[in-house]
């Protein structure tokens, strides 16, 4: 029998993976995320993941790289604008969270728009001996094709890790998503919503806040991120039709009792801000619905209460 050396079997698990990612890029795999490993110097792996398409007006783009080996790039990914009129802006919110990134557009060959190399770093890299350009920075250039490429690099010393994100915006000429936050009658995406209520030991409503999501196909993920930002808040979400769709359930901090339960200056009411999810289903109408209970006297502190919700389409 032939025996399989070592390097023959890795190269054949290398060839599996590669095989398997270059299906998945033609398949139907929308929304997940795509982890490509390679062996650029020995005794490193390289590994990318990059949140997979399509990428439009309103999308959020991701990536994460571990266990990195100095100077390397990130899948490129599709941009593609083919519902936007020739003309309109497009605006990307490029930011890198933790060490420098590049982000870059490209209609084919040729270089559109680029943020440079933005984010802090007391290392060397492509940038130099150190950068200090904190992020985000925005890129914004016309649309005058359907499609194109958004290339991300990065720079990592050893031991370390590098994640971004990037929020896309389209400015007039289309009905998708302006510049944030967007009108409601045009789109939620990358909106925030913030509200204040003063009155002291009351327990509030605050009128319904719209959700219109017609620039967002059926399917399509939503998260909004809610930070109740003084006294306890309950965040849900409800459809058209009325609904129910999702809750936080109380968030925030509170010494006192109320709808959340029993809570004193020893057994303090304490959930941080949340991040709840849903899926859009076939109707684009959906509202929030935020509500509060505010101390019972002035002993507290605070008395009033705050608010923000911010929501990302993914």
């Amino acid at each position: 029998m032939k025996k399989v050396t070592i390097l023959q079997l890795a190269s054949i698990l290398l060839m599996g993976v590669l095989l398997y990612v270059g299906c998945s890029k033609n398949g139907n795999l929308q929304n997940k995320n795509v982890a490509v490993k390679i062996a650029p110097v020995k005794n490193a792996v390289l590994t990318l993941i990059r949140t997979v398409g399509p990428y439009s007006c309103g999308s959020y783009i991701s990536g994460y790289s571990d266990t990195p080996v100095g100077a390397h790039s990130y899948p490129d990914a599709t941009l593609n604008f083919g519902g936007v009129a020739n003309g309109s802006s497009i605006k990307l919110v490029c930011d890198p969270l933790q060490i420098p990134n590049r982000f870059t557009i490209y209609n084919g060959a040729t270089q559109v728009a680029t943020t440079g190399w933005i984010g802090v770093a007391n290392f060397s890299g492509p940038w130099g001996s150190s950068l200090n350009v904190p992020g985000p920075a925005t890129i914004t250039f016309s649309k005058t094709v359907n499609s194109y490429t958004l290339h991300v690099e990065t720079s990592t010393p050893a031991d370390s890790t590098d994640t971004y994100q990037i929020n896309v915006y389209c400015i007039g000429g289309d009905s998708s998503c302006g510049t944030p936050p967007c009108p409601d009658s045009i789109c939620a995406c990358g909106k925030v919503i913030s509200d204040s209520y003063n009155t002291i030991s009351s327990y509030h409503f605050y009128p319904d806040k719209p959700i219109n999501l017609n620039c967002r196909q059926t399917g399509d993920s939503i998260s909004i991120y809610c930070d109740p930002v003084s006294v306890p808040n309950r965040f849900t979400v409800y459809d058209g039709n009325g609904t129910f769709v999702v809750t936080s359930g109380w968030v925030g901090l509170a010494k006192y009792s109320g709808s959340w339960g029993f809570a004193d200056n020893t057994h303090p009411f304490s959930k941080p801000p949340t991040t709840i999810w849903f899926t859009k289903g076939s109707t684009s109408n959906y509202i929030l619905r935020v509500e509060t209970q505010t101390p019972p006297n002035n002993t507290y502190s605070p008395t009033t209460d705050d608010f923000h919700a911010t929501l990302t389409c993914h």
